[in-house]
This record gives structure tokens, sequence and C-alpha cells, in this order.
């Protein structure tokens, strides 16, 4: 008796977390659809639920006597295939097989129930994709679970005879299991769908022109659509739980509540015009369409009613409705032609401004009397037949009249019918606008609008329209093929993600500008760009369109593609730099030439005298370089020489200068250099030359040269000039060269 007690307990247990975590997860996952167009992520999220409920319900077992427990974890499995799909159970199965062996421990039970596990899950995966209904994968999911786990449960009781009574047991326990899962998904996906039409029709609600309200029958309010504001100017949270009665104007509650009786009884959907209160104490003239909704039980539980603003057209009907002596002072002075037909749409009427429109003088309008129609009525007729039905109250059409002169008038026709005399109970009115000037406008202005489209369209380079805040809403095609987007993709940006970053400063300080009225427009020069990351260079103009109040209105933009000509320009630059350096550089050692030398030269001469300045100057030769062209050949010349100018200006500072003086001799200016300073710069130059190693012929051989330097420097006196400092540094260095070579030495060296 104690064990079936406990047994029971514990079933409970299990059932409850089981229904619980179900209606949990319906909760969770209600915004999406449980079928196999969910995305992978709810698949893996559904997956780890499940594998949570498993894994929970394995530490819930039900114990069928002291030795044999058992669980329900293969059904949340079941219901992760279900609920889920294939990818959900897979990845609930995996939780819950090793979840198994690490709480549990690895025993002979744990290895069983892991493989038995996987192979129900990759059972329930494969019977998940299978083109079956709900419930019939449920029963297949429900039988390949039972006959695995049963199989598993022979082989791990020992106790054959106790193994029929656990089984028994088990089937019992999974069936009610499977039951009660089977109900609670259906009622989970039930719920789901109903969530989901729900928020279907009351985004309707929400997003429909006409107000949606919803009423109990004693008149309290239970829903409105945001559209009530507009309407009314209360807010729905104003309305809601107060009485539909209390913003019916008084007059109209009683003949609202009898229309309600009746649709009551009819059970029909009934449409009645009355006057609500607005919050400012005004009355709008609504339409209100009725229905009744009923209970199972036929008591009337909600009374659904679609509110429509009918203020205009009762305002146009008050208007018609005037007193005759109103119409006839209307009638008489209206600028706009009017007619009074009776109920055979014979004109019994019709005032001056009429005739006059149709080219006839008074004289002649008074032997007109009793004329049915002039040219441009022949739909009176249709229009007549249509206010008699009550197919309309109002109607309004375009009709082409032709004057007494055969000229063509275009006039708009605003039509209604009028009670009359017990002789001619209905009259129809005619109110005739001649719109002849306003169609001629219009068709300027469509021919002016097409004539445009065709130009933005046909245009060779990109144009745009675009908003204030930078966003396009028109683009031709030649921008798109410029930018490498379509026009829809262009359509969903602004001007600054296609800007380049260096740029945007400048046109949004333009843009600004031009807002602000300070700049009529601009064209500016900048970078777009490309869809696949290239730069494009362009010329955009851009000007502003106002409306009739001078506000902004839009931003006109042309674009036109320069890349071509900003690279011709780049080229240009580049060739024009060439040229210079040519001019300027001696093109075998890369130091200036001899002219370019003695520009710069005279320039640090200048402002060493000006300022009172330090300079030095060191002239350098090679050591029998003669020699070394006789013996190696001018090509090996040629490379001593580069090597030999390398090394001299490696030497220098960023701000000294090396020139080619003529053959092997070099020449360097050493600015804001002492004597002494120059003495011992040479003397590093003359090293690093001895220790200098020519490698030619593949670097098989190599020859190593020296040179002579000579070193003047600016003599801060009366009648030194450039001559002087060069002649004077010559001297020195052929002065190291009769005292040996390979020697630093000045004028004044002995």
């Amino acid at each position: 008796m104690g064990e079936g007690v406990l047994m029971l307990h514990d079933l409970f247990i299990n059932v409850t977390i089981l229904i619980s975590f179900l209606l949990i997860i319906g909760q969770i996952f209600k915004n999406n659809s449980f079928d196999h167009r969910q995305a992978l992520k709810v698949q893996f999220l559904l997956g780890i639920a499940f594998g949570l409920l498993g894994i929970i319900l394995m530490m819930f077992t039900i114990r069928i006597t002291d030795n044999i427990i058992i669980d329900l974890r293969n059904i949340s499995i079941i219901c992760a295939g279900i609920l889920g799909g294939p990818i959900s159970a897979v990845f609930a199965t995996i939780l819950i097989a090793f979840f198994r062996l690490i709480y549990f421990g690895i025993n002979t039970a744990s290895i069983i129930a892991h493989f038995v596990a996987l192979i129900i899950g990759l059972g329930t995966a494969y019977i998940a994709t299978m083109k079956l209904s709900r419930r019939n994968k449920f029963i297949f999911m429900f039988l390949f679970s039972m006959l695995i786990s049963s199989t598993a449960l022979r082989y791990l009781i020992e106790n054959k005879n106790g193994l029929e009574e656990t089984v028994f047991f088990y089937w019992a326990v999974y069936i009610l299991g499977i039951v009660l899962g089977y109900y609670t998904t259906k009622y989970i996906i039930s719920a789901n769908s109903n969530y989901k039409n729900m928020l279907y029709y009351r985004m309707m609600a929400d997003n429909l022109s006409d107000t949606i309200l919803t009423y109990k029958a004693g008149g309290k309010i239970i829903f409105v659509s945001p559209q009530v504001e507009q309407l009314s100017g209360y807010t729905q949270e104003e309305l809601v739980g107060t009485s539909f009665y209390k913003y019916i104007y008084h007059e109209d509650i009683e003949s609202l509540k009898k229309a309600f009786l009746n649709n009551v009884k009819t059970k029909d959907i009934s449409t009645q015009v009355f006057r609500i209160k607005c919050k400012d104490d005004k009355y709008v003239w609504v339409e209100l369409s009725m229905k009744v909704m009923r209970s199972n039980d036929n008591s009337i539980e909600q009374i659904i009613c679609v509110i429509r603003d009918i203020s205009a057209r009762k305002e146009i009907e008050n208007e018609l409705r005037i007193s005759n002596a109103r119409f006839k002072a209307i009638f008489d002075n209206a600028g706009l032609g009017i007619v009074v037909r009776d109920n055979n749409e014979k004109i019994i009427e019709a005032n001056t401004a009429y005739f006059h429109m149709l080219g006839y003088s008074k004289d002649e309008i008074n032997h007109l009397s009793g004329i049915n129609r002039f040219k441009g009525d022949e739909e009176i007729v249709d229009i007549f037949n249509k206010l008699y039905n009550d197919e309309c109250t109002l109607c309004k059409s375009e009709n082409c009249y032709i004057g007494k002169n055969n000229e063509r008038i275009c006039a708009e026709v605003t039509s209604t019918l009028i009670p009359g005399t017990e002789h001619d109970p209905i009259f129809m009115i005619n109110i005739i606008n001649d719109i002849t000037e306003r169609k001629r406008m219009e068709k300027k202005l469509k021919e002016s609008e097409e004539r445009f489209r065709v130009a933005f369209d046909s245009a060779v380079i990109g144009m745009c329209l675009a908003h204030i805040n930078g966003k396009f809403f028109r683009a031709n095609q030649a921008l798109c093929d410029l930018l490498g987007y379509s026009q829809d993709e262009l359509l969903n940006i602004n001007f600054e993600q296609i800007t380049h970053y260096d740029d945007k400063e400048k046109e949004i300080a333009l843009v600004e500008k031009l807002l602000s009225g300070e700049i009529p427009h601009f064209i500016l020069e900048k970078r777009y760009i490309h869809k696949n990351g290239k730069i494009i260079w362009a010329i955009l103009g851009i000007s502003i369109v106002y409306d009739a109040g001078n506000k902004p209105l839009y931003l006109v933009g042309q674009i036109q593609d320069i890349t071509l000509r900003k690279f011709a320009e780049h080229e240009l630059l580049k060739a024009k730099d060439k040229a210079e350096k040519l001019a300027t550089v001696d093109f075998l050692t890369g130091t200036l030439n001899r002219r370019a030398f003695e520009e710069r030269f005279n320039v640090e001469f200048s402002r060493a005298e000006r300022e009172k300045l330090n300079m030095s100057i060191i002239l350098a030769d090679i050591d029998f370089f003669k020699k070394v062209n006789d013996t190696y050949g001018h090509q090996v010349g040629d490379i001593a020489l580069q090597k030999f100018a390398q090394c001299i200006v490696n030497m220098c500072r960023p701000y000294d200068f090396v020139g080619r003086h003529g053959g092997e001799e070099f020449v360097i200016c050493l600015p804001e250099v002492t004597s002494e300073q120059a003495i011992m710069i040479a003397e590093r130059m003359r090293k690093a030359v001895e220790n200098l190693h020519i490698n030619f012929q593949n670097n098989q051989e190599k020859i190593n040269i020296t040179a002579s330097f000579g070193v003047s420097s600016y003599k801060k006196v009366n009648g030194e000039n450039i001559n002087n400092l060069i002649l004077r540094a010559d001297r020195a260095m052929y002065k190291a060269k009769n005292k040996g070579r390979n020697r630093v030495c000045t004028e004044e060296d002995d």
C-alpha cells in the first residue's frame, strides 16, 4: 500500500512538472510557429528547454519498487520533436543522454539508458521529418520509444518474475504521460495560433482608418482602437472602462438603444448615424456598424462596433437642406453654375452662371426654359438613378460640355437630391464648377512632370531627389550604375553612407548653409564609395526645392563622374614631379645635379649671409677613378660612383644636401656647421668610403676606393662669396690629393 501511494506521489510530481514545463515553454515561445519554418536559433533553444525538462524528469523519478525506478524523460524528447522538429529533438537528446552518464555515474544501467535516449532521439528526429500529421507523428514516436524502452527494461531487470509487472506499470505511466503531453502540446499549438491571430486582428484594428470599439451589454467599453484619439480627442486609456453611452449626444441615446435591441432580435449587422461628444466638448457625426457577439449559452457577451467619422458628409447634407430663401440667394448670386432638375431629369431652373458658362446671354436663357440637357449632360440619368436608389447621397463627376460656340468646357459636377413638393417629390441639384483652366494647368503640369521624368530618367549623369535628412527617395539609372546599387538599395540609404569619410564634414556644412538660406546652391568635388568599395570621384551639384510657404521640401542632386579626369590629373602631377626630378637630379647617382645644387646653395648662402650663420662645404673626389674605369670598365665605374654617392648621402643630416660637381667630384653643403664640425664630418665620410666594398660580377669580385676631401667654411667678412667658398674647398681637396690622397684638408693646412 505504501509503495502504491509513493508511486502515485511520484507520478503526480512528474506529471505536474511535464505539464507545467510544457505550458511555460508554450508561453516563452508564443511568438514562434511550432513547425519547420521556425528559425534555427529557436529550434536550438527549444532543444535546450526540452533537454532541461528531461533532466528534471530524470531527477524526479517514479519509484515502482525499491529497486526499480522509471521516469518520463523520453516524453520530453518526443515533445521536442513535435514542437521543435528534428534539430530540437537531437539537441534535447544529447543533453539528456550525457546528463544521465554524468549524474548517475558510468555503469551498465547508465550506459544502456544513454544509448536508449540517443536511439529514441534519432528515431524521433527522423519521424519529425516525415510528412505526417502531428497526431500520427506522436503515435509513431510513442510506439518507437516504447519499443526501445521496453527492450532495455527487459535486459536490465534481473528478476524476470517482476518483469511483466514492471513493464505494465511502465506502459501505464508512459501512456498517461504521452496522453497528457499530446493534449498539452495540442493546446500549446492551438494557443500559439490563437495568439498570433489575436495579434493579427489587433494589428488590423490599429491600422484601420475607422475606429473599432467593443463594449459590454451594459455599455462598459472594453476595447477601442487608437484611431479614437483622432476622432474624439480621447485616448484609449481614458475611454476603456467607462460607459459608451456617456459620449453619445443625449438626443441620440434612445435611437441607438432601439437599434441595439433590434440588432439583438435580428442578429444582423445594423448601421446607425448619431453624434458623439469629443474631449473639447464638440460633437461630431459618426456612422456606426454594430454586431452583437454571443457566448455559448446565447447570452450577450459583447458588442463590436465600427465607427466612421461622417461629419463632412453631414455638413454637406445640412448645407443642401437650407431654407428656400437662402438657397435662392445663393442660387442667383453663385459664381458656380447651378441646375435644378425634376425626377425626369428635365431642367426646371438654371442660374445665370450656368448659361454664361455655356456661352448663352440672358435673353437667350428665357427661350431655353424646359430644355432637358446640353451636350455634356449625358451622365445625368445615371447620376439621378444612383441618388434616387440611395447608392450615394452626394455624387461628384467630371463632365465635358460643348458650349454655344462649340468650345470645349470641362466642369466638375456635384449632384444631390432634395425633397420637393407633393407634385414633384424629388429634385436633383447639379452644382457645376468650370475647371477648364484647372484642367489646362493640370495638363501643362503633367507635361512638365513628364518632361522632368524623361530628363531625369534619361540623363547621362546621376540625378537624385533626397529628403531634407539626406535620405534618397528617387534616383535615376545613371546614378545606380555609377554607385553600383539598385534603385531599391539606394532608396534605403542616405548620402552620408556612400560618402568618403574625409568629404562628409565639408558636404554636411554646405548642406546646412543651403538649408539655412545662406547659399542658393553649391557645387562640390567629392568622393563616393562604390558598392564594391572602390572610390569614385564626382562633381556634385545640390539645389533645394521650396513649397509655396518657402519651406524646404527636398534636395535635387546632380552627380557627374570625374574619376577618369581625376586619374588623368594625378598622372599629370606624377609626370610633372618626374620631369622636375629629372631636371634637378643627377640620373646616375641620385644626387642634385650641378644646376640644382647651385640654386639651392645660393639660397643657403644668402640665408647664412643675412642671418650671420655658420656654413661649410665639402668637396670630395674619388682617388684614382680613371684607373677604375680603365681597369674594370665604365659600367663598374658607374657602380662605384653610385655607391660612393649613396655612402656620402647616408652620412648627411636631413637638411644637408649633396650635388655632383662634375665627373667623380661631389660637393656637400652643411648649413649652420662650423669649420671644425665640417672637418669631423668629412673625416667620418672618408672612413666610411675607405671601408666601402664595391661588388660586381654577381658579387664574385669587389674593389675598394678612397676619396680626398677638401673643407671650406663661410667667412663672415666683406667680400665673401660663393665662388670664393667653392674655390677654397677645391684648393683644399687638391692639397689632400698632393699629400697622398685619402685624407681631409682645409686651405689653411700646411
